[in-house]
Order: structure tokens, then sequence, then C-alpha cells
């Protein structure tokens, strides 16, 4: 290899580094496991008391994008909401495109119910891809948790971006077997990097529905101000009021009854390779609740219509959602060092726990397919 070639492979080498490095003090952050424990724990709980009160008996379904290091998993199985089996995780199913990230998953983990070895936007759009099958096979999930790295809208893309292709195409293969669920979704908030004509659609299509419904139009204004300001002036606060809409309507189309009751932001930054500068972001965190409204039946009807129900439940959500007062995690850890000890400490723990015996890890590593 010439000098030339191996200062690249270097370079190479050091900017994959420093993504894994920023990754891990990400996901390790006491912020993130503020989210962890005060969001995601208290719906994932509440979910797996339906699943239980329900009768059924087989383990919750947890589908995640987790990182290499699988704190969400490991967290979640050591609050009892997933199955430990000591083997590994039987009701988790996870994707991951990066070779390196996915062996340390695999080790973390040990056998889990699947995982997919490839971006998801491929795995669930792409109906060509060989996983496509099965990840539909896989469906119904009890929770989804989309931790994205990008954003919701990124320029490269058309407006209905693959992103949202992806979580439309998820609450409608739920909505086939008519399954109740929770969806955890997580962007970044960066506007320079998002599609400018995708904002202006999701502004515009907020504005018809002030049209349409006074009383929405009435709880944004009164809390949000005027929408064409708050785009300019406060992104990620624009984000958190407007793409719940989105997701509520697609849940309506499905016969979902949808409800946003919980939010989280904290901004975060990185530097920029080109010009060394500090670029500051924000992380923006949805949880969404999916109760599948069944159609009446019997000849008689003696209550109002699924649609009529539906479309009652979707305006109330949007103004609920409007009016949600979301969590800035900074603020709320400013000043609070117990707290950010007790955080840091929860983490350090999870990386420390016992993982699967090294057995598990390699038949988990034989095949994806570990139903």
């Amino acid at each position: 290899m010439t000098a030339a070639g191996e200062r690249v492979t270097k370079k190479t080498k050091r900017a994959a580094e420093e993504k894994k490095s920023r990754a891990r003090s990400h996901f390790r952050a006491p912020r993130k496991q503020f989210v962890r424990r005060q969001g995601w724990l208290r719906q994932a709980l509440l979910r797996k008391t339906k699943i239980e009160e329900s009768g059924r008996q087989d383990p919750l379904k947890y589908f995640t994008l987790c990182g290499a290091e699988a704190l969400d998993v490991l967290y979640l199985a050591s609050q009892g909401v997933l199955d430990f089996d000591g083997r590994g995780y039987p009701g988790v199913v996870f994707c991951e495109a990066d070779s390196d990230c996915l062996a340390d998953i695999i080790s973390r983990l040990g056998r889990t119910l699947h995982y997919f070895p490839d971006r998801l936007e491929n795995v669930v759009l792409d109906v060509q891809n060989p996983f496509n099958a099965e990840f539909e096979r896989l469906i119904a999930f009890d929770i989804f948790n989309l931790d994205f790295s990008g954003v919701c809208f990124p320029r490269r893309d058309a407006p209905y971006s693959q992103t949202l292709q992806v979580l439309t195409k998820i609450i409608s293969l739920q909505g086939v077997v008519e399954a109740d669920f929770d969806l955890f979704v997580t962007f970044r908030a960066e506007r320079s990097r998002e599609n400018a004509t995708a904002l202006q659609e999701l502004k515009r299509n907020m504005k018809e529905n002030f049209g349409r419904h006074t009383g929405i139009r009435d709880s944004f204004s009164g809390r949000h101000g005027d929408i064409d300001r708050l785009l300019k002036r406060d992104y990620p606060r624009f984000l958190l009021a407007t793409f719940p809409k989105l997701i509520l309507r697609y849940g309506n189309d499905k016969n979902y009854r949808v409800a946003w009751d919980d939010g989280y932001m904290y901004k975060s930054s990185y530097r920029d390779r080109n010009t060394g500068h500090q670029r500051w972001y924000h992380i923006v965190k949805f949880l969404f609740t999916f109760d599948f409204e069944p159609a009446s039946s019997g000849i008689l009807q003696t209550g109002p219509i699924r649609s009529e129900t539906l479309a009652e439940s979707y305006v109330d959500a949007v103004t609920h959602a409007i009016l949600l007062e979301v969590t800035d995690v900074d603020c709320r850890l400013r000043g609070d060092a117990g707290l950010k000890r007790e955080l840091k400490l929860e983490v350090e723990q999870l990386l420390h726990a016992t993982t699967p015996d090294s057995a598990a890890g390699s038949q988990a590593s034989d095949s994806p397919n570990l139903a």
C-alpha cells in the first residue's frame, strides 16, 4: 500500500472510531437514561400489564434499533418488561446494518427471537429484500422502539421520506392483524439537514386542519403562537407540535385510536469535520400508544359506528398532542446532581451486567432466525 493509501486508511479508521465513540457517549448519557426510566419504562410496563390481563402467555415482543450496547434491552429486561431466559432475550428483534455494531449486539444479547443485518428502510420497504418477508411474518410486535440516528425529513429524500414510509408501513402491517402496540420514535431535529419542501408541506397540512377544526386552530395558536414564526424561530418545538399529527392521522386511517401522551427533547452537538466548528441540534422523542378500534358486529347497531368513533377520537388526540407539555430533559437535570448520579450508576450497572454465556452468543451469530 502506498503512503497516501495508508493515510486514507488511517483517516477512515479514525473517523469510524470517532463515530463509535460519539454513539457510546450518546447512549450512555444521563439524559438518555432519563428517557429510558421516565418514558420508555413507564409505557412499556403499561403494555406488559395489558398483555398479562389479556391472558396471553408468550413474551412481550419488542423491536428495536438498539445500538451496539443494547442498553434499552438490558434496562427493560432488568425492570421485568422483557424476558431473559439465561441464554438471551426470546421476545427481542433488532435491526443493525453495521457489521461491527451487529457483532457487539449479538455478543451482548446472546440469543434473540430474530435480527436483521440490514438498514431498517431496506427490510421494511423493499419487497425484493431477502429479509422483507421474514419481517412481515414476525408481525405483530407489542413495542417498536425506533431510535433513528438522523433527521425525519433528510434533504436527499423526497418530502415523503423513507423514515415516514417505514412508520406508515409498520402501522399498516400491525393494523392488518388488529394488534395494539406502542411506538417510540426518536429523531434528530436539525433544520439545516431537513428537506425544506417536506417542512412546508407539514406546515400546510397543519393549516388545513386549522381550517377544518377551529378547536385545533385555537389550541395551536394559544399554545405555540403563529405556525410560520414557530418554524422560523424554534424548529425543534415546531417538529414536536406538528409531527404527532401525521402519526395520529396514519393510525386513524388504519382504524387505530392513537394517543401521544409523552415527549422529550434535549440538546446535543458534534464537531463539523469540514469547518471544525461545534454544531448544535436537538434530539426529540415521541411515545405513541395504538389501540385498534374493532368494527361493530351484529345486525343491530346500538352505538356509534367505527368511523364516527375514530373521527371524534382523532380530533381529541390532535388537540391533546398540541397542548402536551414536552419534557425538556436538560432543564430537568440542570442542577440535580443527585439524579444525574443515579442515572449514571444505572448505566454503569447495565454495562457490567452478566451477559449470556459464550455458547448462546455463538449460536446467535450462526443465523438471524432464532425463533
